[in-house]
């Protein structure tokens, strides 16, 4: 599968759905760090998109340094990457879902996520459930569009 099929926003999760992240635009998993490519942050990864497709991260090459040459990064250096996916069979199942994201904010969270758990078991598919999730964790960017 090619990573410009991936409909964003979309939702990554680590290896083992320990944590999550919200991804506004695809090419945000294009830049990671030399030392987070060296150390396999980026594989394994399971995406969700916002159609409902699910793939995994399964293989990540550099392409090219972020900043200019002439821009001086001495220790870990921001990079370019190329990413593999490879789609997982149907689609992530949207209870699942609303149930692995909540299992997890309930979790990190000290406040109350009263407002989120509305928006998340009110989201009747990928598509809202994650758009929700934006909204939650950058409100002013989400009323900019």
């Amino acid at each position: 599968m090619n990573i410009e099929e991936i409909d964003s926003p979309l939702i990554v999760f680590g290896p083992n759905y320990s944590r999550f992240e919200f991804v506004r635009n695809i090419e945000q998993l294009t830049v990671t760090t030399q030392l987070g490519l060296k150390k396999g942050v980026v594989l394994n990864n399971i995406i969700v998109d916002s159609s409902g497709r699910t793939c995994k991260t399964i293989k990540a090459r550099k392409k090219r340094n972020y900043y200019p040459s002439w821009k001086f990064e001495f220790f870990n250096p921001v990079i370019y990457i190329e990413l593999e996916v490879e789609q997982i069979k149907g689609e992530f199942d949207l209870a699942d879902l609303k149930n692995r994201v909540l299992k997890i904010v309930k979790r990190d969270s000290n406040d109350n996520v009263g407002e989120l758990r509305r928006l998340i078991e009110g989201a009747r598919n990928h598509k809202e459930l994650i758009s929700a999730i934006g909204k939650y964790v950058d409100p002013l960017e989400e009323e900019k569009k």
